[in-house]
Parts: C-alpha cells; sequence; structure tokens
C-alpha cells in the first residue's frame, strides 16, 4: 500500500496465477471472483455463483435465501431493497422494496392467472368454479350457493388468480390483526395436528427433527457434514485429519448457540409451513375481476355468450338468469344443454332481468311512435295548407298551360 501503481491481494491455485479464484483490487476499488465463493454457516453451504454468461446467482442447501434490512431497528431513515437498469438515477429504478413491504414496480406486473382474488374464510370443502354467497353464520365467510337466485350470493371460486387479496399472512399476530380471535384461535388449536402431518408427508422435515433432539446428535450431524465436505474437497480421504475440524475446534458455547439458533428455525419454519397448511384448508380465493372458469347447468335455459349468470337450485352452479337478481358475471363462453364448465368474465351485478327489459324497450318504442304521430300530423296541417295556396293560385291563374301545371297533390296521411 502507499504507492501510485496497481495494488491487489489475489488468491490462486498451485502458484498458477492463471488460475485465480477471487481477490480485492485496490486500484479499482474492486473484489473480482471468478467462479464461486461458498459462506460456510453450519450446518448449511451458501454460494455466490458468477456464471461465465455474465449471470450472477445465489444458492443455498438451506429452504430459502433471505435478505434483511436495518435487523437491529437503529436506522430512522426508510431502508429499502432496490433494483436499477444501468445505474442507480431515479428514473432507472426497475422495482423497490422498503422495509415496510411496500413493493413498488416500473413495469408491469403479470402473475400466473387472469383474475383478481380475495381470501374468505370457509367452513366448505370448495371446488374451483364454484359459486358461493356469505355464510349465514359469520358474515366475513362463505358458503357453497345451495338456491336459484340467491340473493347473498358473492363470488365464484378462482383457481389460479393473479393477485390474491388479503393472502397468506406471516404469523398468529398477523393472522389475528387482520382476521381476528376467532380464526387466530382455531388455527393455534389446529397448529400442532397440522404439524404432525407435514412430518408424516415430507422426510426432509422429519429428518431435521431428528438432527435438533439433542445437543450431542446435532454436534454429530454437523462434524459428519463438514467431513464429507473437507473429503470432497481434499485428496485425504477419511484419513484426512482436518475433517471436521472446525467443529472440533469450535467452543461448546459457540455450538450450543448455533444449536439454539437451529432449533428457533427450526420452529420458525414449522409455524410458518402450518399457517400455509391452515390457508389452505380453510382460505379460499373469491374472484373479484377479471376471467374465471365457473360450473354451469344449461338445463334451467341453454346459455351463450353474453348471457348474465346467476346461481342455480344445484349447490355451487350457475345458470342463466332470466329474472331480475344479482349476477355473478357475463357468460364468455355457451352451453346448450346438461353440466359443464365455461369461461366467464367476473362482474357481480344487478340484472334487472328480461322482463323488465322488455318493458323498457316498449315503453322506449311507445314514445317513439307517438313522436313520429305528432310530426306527422305537423307535416299534414303544412301539405293541407301548401295544397289551398295551391289551388287558390290556379283559379286565380288566366293561363291555361299554367294551370295545366299546378296540379294539388294530396296529402298522405
Amino acid at each position: 500500500s502507499g504507492g501510485d501503481v496497481d495494488q491487489w491481494i489475489y488468491f490462486y491455485d498451485d502458484d498458477d496465477w492463471d488460475d485465480e479464484h477471487f481477490g480485492w483490487k485496490e486500484a479499482d476499488e474492486r473484489f473480482e471472483l471468478s467462479n464461486s465463493l461458498a459462506i460456510q454457516a453450519n450446518p448449511v453451504e451458501a454460494r455466490i455463483h458468477t456464471l461465465g454468461n455474465g449471470d450472477f446467482r445465489l444458492s443455498t442447501e438451506s429452504s430459502s435465501i433471505e435478505f434483511t434490512v436495518d435487523t437491529e431497528a437503529s436506522h430512522g431513515t426508510i431502508q429499502r431493497f432496490s433494483w436499477y437498469k444501468h445505474d442507480r438515477q431515479l428514473n432507472n429504478t426497475l422495482m423497490s422494496l422498503n422495509h415496510q413491504g411496500d413493493l413498488s414496480i416500473k413495469g408491469t406486473f403479470s402473475g400466473g392467472g387472469a383474475d383478481l382474488a380475495e381470501s374468505f374464510w370457509t367452513a366448505d370443502e370448495l371446488e374451483i368454479g364454484e359459486l358461493v354467497v356469505v355464510d349465514p353464520a359469520r358474515p366475513d365467510a362463505v358458503v357453497r350457493s345451495s338456491q336459484a337466485y340467491q340473493r347473498s350470493l358473492v363470488g365464484v371460486v378462482s383457481g389460479a388468480p393473479a393477485i390474491v387479496l388479503g393472502g397468506k399472512v406471516g404469523g398468529v399476530a398477523a393472522l389475528r390483526r387482520l382476521w381476528g380471535n376467532r380464526v387466530a384461535d382455531a388455527f393455534s388449536t389446529r397448529q400442532e395436528a397440522l404439524r404432525t402431518a407435514l412430518y408424516a408427508e415430507r422426510d426432509d422435515l422429519r429428518e431435521e427433527a431428528a438432527r435438533l433432539v439433542s445437543p450431542g446428535r446435532f454436534a454429530s450431524y454437523v462434524m459428519s457434514l463438514e467431513g464429507a465436505r473437507t473429503r470432497k474437497t481434499r485428496a485425504g480421504g477419511d484419513d484426512d485429519p482436518s475433517a471436521g475440524r472446525s467443529v472440533r475446534e469450535r467452543s461448546p458455547g459457540s455450538l450450543e448457540e448455533v444449536y439454539r439458533q437451529a432449533l428457533l428455525d427450526h420452529e420458525e419454519r414449522m409455524s410458518g409451513l402450518a399457517l400455509e397448511r391452515f390457508f389452505e384448508e380453510r382460505f379460499v380465493g373469491i374472484a373479484l375481476a377479471g376471467r374465471v372458469p365457473v360450473k354451469v347447468d344449461a338445463s334451467y335455459g341453454a346459455i351463450e355468450a353474453g348471457d348474465p349468470l346467476t346461481a342455480s337450485p344445484n349447490p355451487g352452479v350457475a345458470m342463466r338468469a332470466d329474472r331480475a337478481s344479482v349476477v355473478v358475471g357475463t357468460a364468455l363462453e355457451a352451453l346448450a344443454r346438461g353440466e359443464g364448465t365455461i369461461l366467464m368474465l367476473v362482474d357481480r351485478s344487478w340484472y334487472p332481468g328480461e322482463a323488465v327489459q322488455i318493458a323498457a324497450a316498449s315503453e322506449t318504442a311507445r314514445s317513439e311512435l307517438a313522436s313520429l304521430r305528432r310530426r306527422n300530423a305537423e307535416l299534414t296541417e303544412r301539405v293541407d295548407r301548401l295544397s289551398a295556396a295551391v289551388e287558390s293560385l290556379t283559379r286565380r291563374a288566366d293561363l291555361p298551360e299554367v294551370a295545366g301545371l299546378l296540379v294539388p297533390t294530396e296529402p298522405s296521411r
């Protein structure tokens, strides 16, 4: 250091200067990485990769990659993650996520579906495309429709919404805040059964829990994992004295700390997975706008594209609306007979019915007819006046040839 020349620190493989791995180049104030950087945090490993095509990638043996801002809450200013194009100019910001979870995107957000949905609590086992109504037992929940022209009709169960309002929450506290004590207590009651089901279904969760039965078993697992990694990267094989060195050199206090953190991470993971399963069981996305498949029955009238759809006598099934009622949307496809599933444009609204529409059309026709009759009377009066004037001029004219040209016209009635 201290000179004008370019200075750096590089790490090489077997004294081969052409096989550099990574290093700090002071002149450019740049950290250079030729392949990947492994970050060891027992018992898992994370890597930073630089690919040959210039792409950058993060990978981990854990179940997630986390980005944390201001973990100590020591700053009063807003912290955020930002993605830029070219440079950090404000007009080059593509996406921004602040510490409160507010996400801003410059361009168009494209989800996997074609509708906007909202989460509702339900006690029914609902299927995609079924109609739902307000649950009479609780106003913030829905149940399957059960009557024709049901006035409490809410919407249709979405299958793959692009956006879900009131979707999954991050914990029991948020669940209680958004949905109240009743839902939060229901989750607390179900949580142990949900965790048991998850352990029964997933080998990785059972293996992780088994490693955390005691600090000793956890230490044995970490040692075996590090030994396997060391044998993989060195030529010493099973006799390599460095295998598992980091565990043997680790103080009991630090290992216990790692164990406690691993326990906390596992509990947090299980609580999150149980909450996700709880949402899958008890919440359903109801389409508010967009295109969705809907179950229909044409036995109550053939359905054409453009027909309004409402609840039928069949539970959860829609039909063509033929009278004034609440409708859930407009059919985008036809169904001549029987039951089936068609595409529908969601538009919950009030449909006045065909009789009302006919009455309105008749009133319009009567009004137009009266207007035409008044206009005809006015024109008849004008024609009569003109005819009288022509007759008067004809009688007073002495020129036969002119009189012959002036022929009165009979007024049209």
